[in-house]
């Protein structure tokens, strides 16, 4: 088992310890375990009070917990958090030629300088209008200047979204979304299967048409992501996504190691 998004209480939100989460993974047989704490350097240019870690002590403390692991791979990674302002990129480009990641998720969290997950996102806003502003930001963060591997959990709007139906209709957004995938294939990154899914509608983010739409655009890389904050979400769900990326055609979950793609079938 892989899961490749996952975060320590190096992240703001993290509720348990580097030690503790891959006590967890080995505990659970995974066989790559990938941490991937946020940055999230995009609430700097807005009104909000979250702290960033210590990507210096988050990196020694990793390199200490490989070498006390006998079979599991654990791998170095970071979740930026994407703006569009200038100073939000040169800061990520800055970290990223810094630190040896493994991987770089890429990662829509914020549109119009609100948090997603959150209803102030919601207000003023119908649902058409607060889902398509999120996906054009998705867009733009494709063409980002620093490095990356994978773009993070497409959907994140839909997991808290205040509406009766807050699944994401593929036919909605059609000409978006294929704009998006086919620049990710472009680009040759992966999207990943991230169960962490709320009121989504789904079992996964990206939904299952949106998935199948990826592929019928001949998208193979995909990771899995529990997007796990705490150690009982670890690989969450990781059978069922495995087995709906299977009853879709992909043949592989995909993982990064020093920026590599590697493959494991499925």
């Amino acid at each position: 088992m892989i899961d490749l998004h996952t975060h320590t209480d190096f992240s703001h939100d993290g509720l348990n310890s580097l030690k503790d989460m891959i006590k967890e993974a080995e505990s659970k047989k995974l066989s790559v375990y990938g941490i991937s704490e946020h940055y999230d350097f995009d609430t700097t240019m807005y009104d909000f009070d979250i702290s960033l870690p210590d990507i210096e002590a988050y990196y020694n403390a990793v390199i200490s917990e490989r070498e006390n692991s006998n079979h599991l791979k654990i791998l170095f990674g970071i979740e930026l958090g994407f703006d569009y302002h200038e100073q939000v990129k040169q800061e990520y480009l800055r970290l990223t030629e810094k630190y040896p990641f493994d991987f770089i998720i890429n990662s829509v969290h914020l549109t119009d300088g609100k948090e997603c997950y959150f209803k102030e996102y919601f207000e003023n806003k119908n649902q058409k209008e607060a889902y398509e502003k999120y996906l054009k930001n998705i867009l733009l963060s494709v063409d980002v200047p620093y490095d990356y591997q994978v773009i993070g959990h497409i959907g994140y709007v839909s997991r808290n979204a205040p509406y009766k139906k807050p699944y994401i209709n593929y036919s909605d957004y059609s000409d978006l979304i294929d704009e998006i995938l086919k620049a990710i294939i472009n680009k040759n990154k992966a999207i990943e299967l991230n169960t962490s899914v709320k009121t989504a509608g789904s079992l996964t983010l990206p939904n299952t048409e949106i998935l199948k739409r990826y592929f019928e655009l001949n998208g193979e890389n995909i990771t899995f992501g529990s997007d796990a904050h705490s150690v009982k979400r670890i690989a969450d769900n990781y059978e069922e996504a495995k087995q709906l990326a299977k009853s879709i055609g992909f043949k592989y979950f995909c993982y990064f190691e020093k920026r590599q793609i590697n493959y494991v079938k499925l």
